[in-house]
């Protein structure tokens, strides 16, 4: 494991703790991030700023859809978005975003179909993209 994929892991296990418990995101731990993730940039120079923009732009149409939608969507979803783009660039961010969602409809359904949630409930999504970085790491590294 590189270190960009260690600081990402570290990003979305601290920051998916903190989603569960307290339905937030710690705006001083992304700030750490993106300071990491800058410096992580320069030094390494391993994405195009090309990719680190778009996959900053996926997380920051993320937190604009949140915005247009009153919050049916977390905000704090797309800032944790932006940070990983640094990280990951566009293509790896992307794949990041819609596996969490993929595992997030999963079991959002089979919790709707055993009748433990209704539809209104509200689903912490940082902890999926967590698994889903998780599995990208064990399937593809």
């Amino acid at each position: 494991m590189n270190l960009n994929e260690i600081l990402v892991t570290g990003l979305l296990l601290i920051a998916g703790i903190i989603d569960i418990k307290y339905k937030k995101v710690n705006i001083l731990l992304l700030f750490l991030y993106i300071i990491i993730g800058i410096i992580s940039d320069l030094y390494y120079q391993k994405l195009s700023l090309m990719s680190i923009l778009g996959g900053i732009t996926i997380g920051a149409a993320i937190v604009v859809i949140a915005m247009i939608t009153q919050g049916r969507i977390g905000k704090g979803d797309g800032m944790v978005l932006i940070v990983t783009g640094l990280f990951l660039g566009f293509f790896d961010n992307l794949f990041l975003l819609f596996s969490a969602a993929f595992l997030a409809a999963i079991l959002g359904a089979i919790l709707l179909i055993m009748k433990r949630v209704n539809k209104n409930y509200e689903m912490p999504f940082i902890p999926f993209l967590f698994i889903a970085w998780i599995g990208d790491l064990i399937l593809w590294s």
